[in-house]
């Protein structure tokens, strides 16, 4: 576990070919590291997206090429 919170995650993180069970290991993983902003890209594949928005609630966001996040 790093030193510091991570706030946001953003990118692909593949998981459009990962099995159920790979898919939950890495759900279980970005849970421990209590992330306010999941944003990914489309590495991560529609379905699975529609999976993480599902799990990740208001945290995620889905952020293809060009998107812009704002922090305030």
């Amino acid at each position: 576990m790093p030193d510091r919170p991570i706030h946001t995650i953003i990118g692909g993180t593949h998981l459009g070919f990962a099995s159920d069970k790979q898919f939950a290991a890495t759900v279980d993983a970005l849970h421990n590291f209590d992330i306010q902003c999941l944003a990914a890209s489309h590495c991560t594949g529609l379905e699975r997206g529609a999976d993480l928005a599902k799990v990740f609630s208001s945290k995620f966001r889905f952020a293809p090429v060009g998107t812009k996040i704002h922090f305030a």
